[in-house]
């Protein structure tokens, strides 16, 4: 199993994103972080993350190409019983199921089909080629099924739907029976236009590709289809396009609210600092719109002209347009105007482009205005973005667009220099391009968005917002209503980032697995499910392998010892006394807490040396406790477990498992004064035994004000709010 995702970087270290063993993957080597056997992660955290299996490819996988080209996170896995794994266990907002292996075991449709109802908003994508059996029973449970019929040459987008307009993408059927006709589901594709067999059908935002990914006869319309298809919804929280208008606007030097569906606009508020040279930037890791203006020198109060650099609160989440202003007065950054800037998360800086005469300097600028300059650009950049880059696999780089040029440049951020050149190209409507104002990349789906100015047949010269893939192809969204500057995606409400890390609390706090009350103990650590308290578990250490483990990897328990063991996880929302039992007789068991996996003598927390009959230990709010269980000696056995603690948590950033990361609340701040006092131990204390929906005393969120929460509160007494966790 392979974790990757693209990064932000110097064009001189793009990797490839391929799958594939470690050795084709060196150039890649500074940039992973090895978390634990072959799982490797790479890149930029939040926005989408994909769990992508695909058990067999002979050609060109057409899923593989589209998430190189977005550039979105993903967990590769190859093996059914992965792919299972990371199902129940994974946190995911998109999944492709690619069985594409005819004789290949499948162990996964139950868990598939119980991800789809918990994530109601996810995308998913399958193509289940099993056409030499009947129709996989899971599939009528999602509403879908397949004739086995088709071997098809070409397939059309119908009805409106997410690939309308796709026409006379081939797929070979020379390879037998490698597209089967659809059944279920709305159609939106078939093989003859209007008439033909479903081969594409959808419900919601699940998809039944009745082909295999890898039969396109041209890759790009198999990528096309492929982002098409992961671009549904929207995942990962809600964003808006605000634009700012440059100084020969009808309303100079403000903010808009940008319509993504057909460029319209809103006015939000006037800016007035500064003169000449508008742009914005949005900080994805601390939350806020960033503003820079002025044509030259220190800003001036009389005159409002001058560099000026500031931060714009409260966009996207309907608060007025304040600004605070960052102290640029002794810097390079005032010599001239700026013309576009970008933040780059990994470097955690701003890129800056000054207007600087024959020389257009690019600067490093740190969010309290401290300017480093890096080079200088070979054009008149008015738009910086990073984005996916053209060719398949090489991750993320820096976009510019030119106000005098119909190029859409790739510049190396560590030098200024330009890696390439692609000539922009409408792929509907009349005109010439004659530059671009602006760029800015879409968070939740990766696609570039630019402005771009074209000359009419008329001799008018017009600003239409497009989005521009990686080849340099323009889709118009329409003309924009002024002249407009600069843009940026920002989040807004139902999309929030409280604590500005860059990742939408929605996706952040989403649930990592889920209990299941039959869940059978696993030998492997690092794939044990998940327990709650006061649940029987019935499982066995009886296994298939060999007679004994080598000697490190005997269970030691004072003078106990077992040899067959195996693993369940436990992750306590609060902290508080853990009670562990187990019991299988007549076979006595070895079993202990660890705090890490794999266990070892210095993770073990306790085991049942001295009591035999149960484990008793302080669990920790947050934190992951492996137990292990074996029978004595060499013996193998049945068991039951069992529980007692603090409810547990589906994920340790929301331990109450409200939606909101657990840094952002004072939770044990019950009367909101701003302190945790005997006041809020007192309010809790006369409410206990009662039930309240989301009410102040329910510290923990379980409907119940009980001890549980007088129990935390208690523990916190005389703390400030904000501190470290929150207050929970």
């Amino acid at each position: 199993m392979w974790k990757q995702s693209t990064m932000t970087v110097a064009v001189a270290l793009l990797m490839s994103a391929g799958v594939g063993p470690p050795q084709s993957r060196q150039n890649a080597a500074k940039l992973m972080a090895v978390h634990s056997g072959t799982t490797e992660v790479v890149g930029l955290a939040g926005g989408p993350n994909v769990l992508f299996y695909e058990d067999f490819v002979l050609g060109t996988s057409a899923y593989q190409a589209a998430l190189d080209a977005l550039g979105w996170s993903f967990t590769m896995v190859v093996d059914p019983a992965d792919f299972e794994t990371e199902l129940q266990t994974g946190a995911y907002t998109h999944v492709i199921a690619a069985h594409q292996n005819a004789g290949g075991e499948s162990v996964w449709e139950d868990d598939l089909a119980a991800w789809i109802v918990a994530n109601p908003d996810g995308v998913v994508i399958v193509s289940d080629w099993r056409v030499v059996e009947p129709a996989p029973p899971y599939l009528a449970g999602l509403g879908f099924g397949y004739t086995q019929t088709t071997n098809l040459g070409m397939m059309d987008g119908v009805g409106g739907e997410t690939l309308d307009g796709l026409a006379g993408a081939l797929v070979n059927p020379g390879w037998g029976t490698f597209s089967y006709g659809v059944t279920g589901g709305t159609t939106i594709a078939t093989d003859t236009p209007g008439t033909g067999e479903a081969i594409v059908a959808r419900s919601g935002c699940v998809f039944f590709n009745g082909f295999l990914s890898d039969t396109f006869l041209n890759p790009a319309v198999g990528r096309d289809v492929m982002m098409r298809e992961l671009q549904c919804g929207t995942i990962g929280g809600a964003f808006e396009l605000i634009g700012v208008t440059g100084d020969g606007a009808d309303t100079p030097e403000s903010l808009f609210s940008i319509s993504t569906d057909d460029a319209s606009i809103e006015f939000i508020c006037g800016l007035g600092r500064g003169d000449d040279g508008e742009t914005i930037a949005f900080n994805g890791t601390d939350g806020r719109l960033y503003h820079a203006s002025g044509h030259v020198g220190p800003f001036d109060p009389t005159t409002l002209d001058g560099v000026i650099f500031e931060t714009v609160d409260g966009i996207g989440n309907g608060s007025s347009c304040a600004t605070t202003d960052i102290d640029i007065s002794t810097t390079d950054l005032i010599d001239e105007e700026a013309q576009a800037i970008v933040w780059w998360p990994e470097e955690n800086v701003f890129l800056w482009k000054q207007d600087h005469g024959a020389d257009y300097p690019l600067f490093r600028v740190t969010t309290d205005g401290v300017a480093t300059v890096i080079g200088d650009l070979d054009h008149q950049a008015k738009g910086l973005a990073f984005a996916a880059l053209p060719a398949a696999g090489d991750g993320i780089g820096l976009y510019s667009v030119d106000k005098g040029s119909a190029f859409l440049r790739i510049i190396d951020p560590a030098d200024a220099s330009t890696i390439d050149e692609i000539p922009m190209i409408l792929t509907a409507g009349v005109g010439e391009i004659l530059g671009g104002n602006g760029l800015a990349t879409h968070p939740g789906t990766g696609e570039l968005w630019g402005i771009i100015r074209v000359e009419l047949p008329s001799g008018e010269v017009q600003r239409l917002l497009g989005v521009i893939d990686p080849f340099g192809e323009v889709v118009v969204v329409g003309a924009l209503g002024d002249k407009f500057a600069g843009l940026a995606f920002v989040t807004i409400a139902g999309g929030d980032d409280c604590n500005g890390n860059g990742i939408p609390d929605d996706v952040e706090t989403m649930p990592l697995y889920q209990l299941d009350e039959d869940a059978q103990a696993s030998p492997e650590c690092d794939e044990a499910p998940f327990i709650g308290p006061f649940i029987r578990y019935e499982s066995t250490t009886v296994t298939t392998g060999a007679f004994g483990p080598k000697m490190p990897d005997y269970f030691f328990c004072g003078l106990y010892v077992g040899v067959f063991d195996v693993f369940y996880r436990y992750a306590p929302a609060w902290d508080g006394l853990a009670f562990v039992s187990v019991e299988g007789p007549p076979v006595d068991f070895v079993y202990g807490v660890y705090d890490d996996c794999p266990p070892s003598p210095e993770c073990l927390i306790d085991c049942n040396e001295i009591d035999h009959f149960e484990i008793v230990f302080e669990a920790e709010k947050g934190k992951t406790y492996w137990i292990r269980i074996a029978a004595q000696f060499f013996q193998e056995a049945p068991f039951e477990l069992y529980l007692v603690g603090p409810d547990v948590t589906f994920n340790p950033t929301d331990c109450n498992g409200n939606g909101i990361p657990d840094e952002c609340e004072c939770l044990a701040d019950v009367d909101g004064d701003g302190f945790i006092t005997a006041m809020d131990v007192a309010r809790i204390a006369s409410m206990i035994g009662t039930s309240c929906d989301g009410c102040p005393e329910d510290v923990d969120g379980d409907g119940e004000v009980d001890l549980t929460d007088l129990q935390i509160v208690f523990a916190l007494v005389g703390e400030e709010c904000p501190f470290g966790d929150g207050g929970t």
